[in-house]
Parts: structure tokens; sequence; C-alpha cells
């Protein structure tokens, strides 16, 4: 239980001097100084003065000597930030969750407390300093929270809105571990990108470093592919980012709405790299267009970040109807239409496979493209799902339906031949002779669902095109190419990959990190290396 440190009762920490060693680990941990070695006696004592109750202490002491009693206590619970009404949002494509106000910002601040060894730091992918950026909010110095947030990250406005922070570096909060609501540290980072991008702050340039005369190409313009383009023109070197598509972005571009990442946030970042020098060439597929033969007789070094957009899909039967279409076809379409590039039309009856983060995407663009019954339906329990639960809580409250625990047995046509029905069943973990759990079908379970359209919102592979005609790099057996463990270099001298094309799905902030890494790792190589362009 977390109370509010003005009132109730207060926590007390009971230290076992007689067996305590003097390690001072608990020292290092305690947050709020509470915690003294006594340097006659080597034992700790505690003064409780401003103790929080996080017990961290206890948790740290390897020989369990500390035991905590009473309350974890703090000013206040973490504030939310207001989401514009169900109605209202369902009517446009725009940003459903407000964010914070500058004195919510600051507010929610004061509730981080500052630890001296932060968990939430070590569980983010990028390796945020968490503690420092958001003390820099606490004394209202936004640009030093933005140079702090900028030394390890490139997109803090798209990471903020999109990374699955429970899992990470809110699931480590003290708070969280204590069965409270963490410091919001997603909603805090959101704030002083946004704060800085509109008060043209926090913008990053060359670094100070002269033009070195090399030239790096970049294939993709995902998150890998941007951030290790930002990080190698700040270092002086001319950088051309290619992509297949007709509009710049990736995955940021085509598969994440604009209700949960606005346009404007993703064409600031071009924005911000043109101005650096980035050149960009949309629509030139590596590999069908121009070669990687091609591209490394250009230029000194190539990245390849083509990412992981094939959609996974099942071989059920009746899939081959129309009406059953990918998560990629239906986002893509859907942005296009936003654009101005066609016209969209209501997707009637909706059934999407899968219910992790790009499914209640896809269920929710279908919801305000004026589908009235929408359905989304995953194999797992809802308890093990990979879902963002305000995601899913933002799914159900906006009209969409899921059902965990349920698979999809075939597609049925109607009378004239086109998608009708689908055949549900229900399904339970189970262990295999192996020991692993796996879903099978529970009989008895079969319902029928009439359904105009279903979308496979069942996650993605490599597609592995930008190698075609280069045999100097073969793709696994997942179709990802083969890279040197923290640098991406891949077997051909010249070329790295990184992001999804190289490790397969995963989260948008670990595909940032790994640009970054190749990017470290490239700007070595072009610095040591003769130019082999003419």
């Amino acid at each position: 239980m977390i109370l509010d440190i003005r009132e109730g009762p207060k926590p007390q920490v009971h230290i076992d001097q007689e067996r305590c060693a003097g390690c001072t680990e608990c020292l290092k941990e305690c947050p709020r100084g509470c915690l003294s070695l006594d340097p006659k006696g080597w034992v700790v004592s505690w003064s409780g003065k401003d103790c929080a109750g996080c017990r961290s202490c206890q948790r740290v002491c390897p020989y369990g000597n500390i035991r905590v009693e009473g309350p974890f206590r703090w000013l206040h619970g973490r504030l939310h930030p207001l989401a514009r009404d169900v109605e209202e949002r369902l009517a446009d494509f725009h940003e459903v969750s407000l964010g914070y106000t500058r004195e919510e910002a600051f507010r929610e601040a004061h509730r981080c407390l500052g630890c001296p060894r932060p968990r939430c730091r070590e569980a983010c992918p990028a390796g945020n300093d968490i503690p420092g950026f958001i003390d820099a909010v606490r004394r209202h110095d936004l640009p030093g929270a933005m140079a702090i947030l900028r030394r390890t990250t490139n997109l803090p406005a798209v990471c903020s809105r999109v990374c699955h922070q429970a899992q990470q570096c809110e699931g480590a909060c003290v708070y969280a571990r204590e069965g409270g609501e963490a410091v919001a540290i997603g909603q805090l980072e959101r704030f002083v990108a946004d704060w800085c991008r509109e008060h043209t702050c926090g913008y990053v340039g060359r670094d100070g470093r002269w033009p070195t005369g090399r030239r790096a190409a970049v294939v993709g313009s995902g998150p890998a592919g941007l951030s290790a383009a930002e990080d190698l023109a700040r270092q002086g070197h001319a950088v051309t980012v290619y992509e297949a598509l007709p509009v710049l972005g990736g995955v940021m571009a085509w598969g994440i709405p604009t209700f949960i990442l606005p346009w404007e946030l993703l064409d600031h970042k071009l924005g911000e790299l043109e101005c650096l020098g980035v050149e960009f060439q949309s629509g030139m597929r590596v590999g069908a267009d121009r070669n990687l033969e091609q591209l490394l007789a250009e230029h000194d070094a190539v990245l390849l970040t083509t990412g992981a957009g094939q959609d996974n899909l099942l071989g059920l039967p009746g899939a081959e109807l129309a009406g059953v279409c990918t998560a990629t076809a239906f986002l893509s379409r859907s942005k296009d239409c936003l654009r101005g590039q066609g016209e969209h039309s209501s997707p009637g009856r909706t059934l999407v496979i899968g219910a992790g983060n790009t499914a209640m995407d896809v269920a929710r663009t279908a919801r305000r493209l004026g589908s009235k019954e929408i359905y989304a339906v995953d194999i797992l329990p809802e308890e093990v799902a990979p879902v963002r639960r305000d995601e899913l809580a933002k799914a159900r409250d906006e009209g969409v339906c899921v059902w965990f625990s349920t698979s999809v047995a075939r597609f049925l046509p109607d009378a004239g031949g086109q998608l009708g029905a689908a055949e549900l069943v229900g399904t339970k973990l189970q262990e295999d002779p192996s020991g692993r759990r796996r879903a099978v079908p529970v009989p008895g379970t079969d319902q029928i669902l009439p359904v105009d359209t279903v979308v496979f919102a069942m996650g993605y592979r490599a597609r592995g095109d930008a190698l075609a005609g280069f045999a100097r790099i073969v793709p696994d057996a997942r179709g990802l190419i083969p890279v040197a463990s923290g640098t991406g270099r891949t077997a051909a001298a010249g070329v790295w990959a990184a992001g999804d094309a190289a490790t397969g799905p995963g989260a948008l902030v670990r595909a940032m990190v790994a640009g970054k890494r190749a990017a470290r790792d490239m700007d070595a190589y072009l610095r040591g290396a003769q130019s082999t362009v003419a």
C-alpha cells in the first residue's frame, strides 16, 4: 500500500546489527539517505527521516538482516493525463492522449525517488538516464532534460508514445515493485520532447565535426535507419537514406496509426535530419531498382535496416476469399486514405486475428473507418498476451470486443462467394510431452461469427529483398541477416545490418538502439578506411 507521506503511519526499518557485515549494499540502494554506517562498529543504522518505506534496503541485503514494516509513503498517486472523449476521438484520427500540462509534469516528476541504483535505467533498452532527466524536469530545466535524453535516444517523442513502459522502465520502478503505480516515465519523456519541439530547443547538430569526405548509405528509413543516419551525419559523414516505399519513416509511417503517433512528430524528425545534411531517396528498392553491389561502389559503407515487414499468415481454409487481408495492407491503405491518396469505405463487421499491439491498432483503425462490430481474437489467455494494457483498455473503451483463448478454424463464403463468416473455437493452455505449454482447441466451443473483413495481425518476419543478387551475405533460416553482436557487421566488408532485419521483429526502441550501435562501429570504420568512392 502506498500512502500520502503527510498522513498515516510511518514505516519502520529494523536492522539486526549483530549480524550486519557492514557491506553497505543497503546504503548504496537507499534513495532517501536514511541509512548510515558506524565507522567504529562497522554496522548500519537507520535514522527514519524522510524514509519512504520503499524496501529497497530489505531487497538488497545479502544476509536478510533488514526488515521493513509499514506502508510505502510518498506525496501523491500517479497522475494520469486526460484523454479525449470516446465519441470525439472516434470521429477522427487525432491523438487520443492529451499528455501532461506543465504543472502536471512538474508534479509527477516529484514522485521520483531518485534511486542511487536506478532499476528503471537498467530496464530501459536505450539506457536513458531516467532519474537525471526527471530531476531536470523537477528543476524546471526542460532543455536540460532533453539534453540528457538525447545522449542515448534519437526518438524521444516516438518512444515515449509506443514503448511498452510497463514491461521496461516503469515495470522496474520501485513503486511498481511494491504493488503501486510507477512514476509515469513515458509521459514525462513525451512532455519533454513535445515541449522542446514546440519551443524549438533540444536540437542536436554536428557535434562540431567537419565533413569527413566519407559517404554512407542507409537502406530503410525506420527507427534503426533514421537513428543511424542521424548519428553518422552528426559525425560529419555524408549520408543517403534509401526507402522502398513512397513515404519515409518505415513502420512509424505505415504501421502506427496517427491517433498514437501523429504525423507531425515524424515530419519534425525528418526535418531535423535534412538540416544535418541527410539526403533521402524514397521509392527506391534496393535489390530490385538498384542492387547492393552498386551501393557499395557509390558509398564507403552501407547499413541495411530493411525491417521485418512481411506479415505472418495462417494457412486457414478460406483465407483466399476476398475480404481477408494483412495488417500491413490494412494500416497502409488507411493512411493512404488520410493523405488523400484513395477513398476508404467501412470495413463492415471486422475480425482481427491476434490481440497484440498491432491488432489493437488495426481494430481501433477499423472503428474509426466506420465499422460498428469489431472483434479481435487471440489464441492465448489475456494474462500472457503480448499487448500493452493501456492500449487494450482504450480499444475496449472504443467498442472493440477482444476475445482471448480463442482461435480461428476456417473462413466461410457467403452466397455470392465472398467472405461471409469465420468459425471460431475456444482454446486452453496445455503442456505437451516436452513440457511446453501450448494452446489446444476445446471441444464443443465452436461458433460461427458473421464477418465482412478479416485482418491477420499476428506479427511480422523479415523479407530479405535487399540481398537479391548479393552472394556475399546469406540470410539464415528465418530470413534474417547474420551480424556480429554489438556492432552489426555482416560477412561482407563495408556492410552492416541492424534492427528487425538482423534480429527479427522486436520493440521499436531496440531497433533504434541497434541502429545507434551500428552507426558507432561504422563511424570508426569510416575514419580508419580509405574512401572507395571516386
